[in-house]
């Protein structure tokens, strides 16, 4: 979760999202994305609530297999 609230999350619901989805995709999950969508989105200077509705967006249209 640390890292996630050095990209400026900081509600604890999202924070408990990104802890469920590293500890089930394993750490630095966000890195899989070959694209760099997910971390380009971690580091906009947008609201919080927004990237968190980019990431999750993002997340979902693209299959990740457990760790």
């Amino acid at each position: 979760m640390q890292r996630f609230e050095a990209y400026g999350f900081r509600k604890h619901a999202h924070l408990h999202f990104f802890a469920a989805w590293s500890v089930f995709y394993g750490p630095e999950f966000e890195m899989r994305d070959t694209t760099g969508k997910l971390k380009e989105i971690c580091r906009a200077p947008d609201p919080e609530a927004d990237r968190f509705q980019a990431f999750r967006d993002r997340f979902d249209s693209f299959s990740m297999k457990a760790a």
